[in-house]
């Protein structure tokens, strides 16, 4: 085993990197691979998705919060938690992303009891890349 230790202006970079944010090298690797398959195309039609998190989940979730998971939704108004996904067309072909622990793709199949939200094709004809190259601007967080 070799210790490669990095000298020079590789440093630099990254620090560089790390200031202005993520480069898309750090998203997860298959969100790379899907980047680098369709980063050229257009994005053809967007879809927001939310699904109801079971009861069984929420009421565990607040017993394991001492009850502050409710306090804080009666505030917000909020009546159920919901996990949000989108879902993209791309070169005719429908991808559903999400993010859990990171973001990920996977080819698009509907979920009983999703509720949808049809927003059309973008107006600015935005690529693939671009897309996710505003992400990582917007928000350098975005995978952790």
């Amino acid at each position: 085993m070799t210790n490669e230790i990095q000298e020079g202006s590789g440093v630099i970079q990254n620090i560089k990197d790390f200031i202005t944010g993520r480069p898309t090298e750090m998203y997860p690797p298959q969100i790379r691979k899907f980047i680098q398959q369709h980063g050229n195309s257009q994005i053809g039609n967007v879809m927001v998705c939310r699904k109801p998190i079971q009861g069984a989940i929420q009421s565990l979730m607040n017993i394991v919060s001492l009850g502050d998971l409710n306090k804080k939704m009666k505030a917000a108004n909020i009546d159920k938690l919901r996990h949000l996904y989108v879902i993209l067309r791309v070169n005719g072909k429908d991808y559903m992303f999400e993010k859990d622990e990171v973001i990920k793709v996977q080819p698009y199949q509907a979920r009983s009891g999703q509720e949808t939200l049809p927003l059309g094709q973008p107006k600015n004809n935005k690529t693939v890349a671009e897309l996710f190259n505003d992400l990582i601007k917007q928000d350098p967080n975005i995978n952790i």
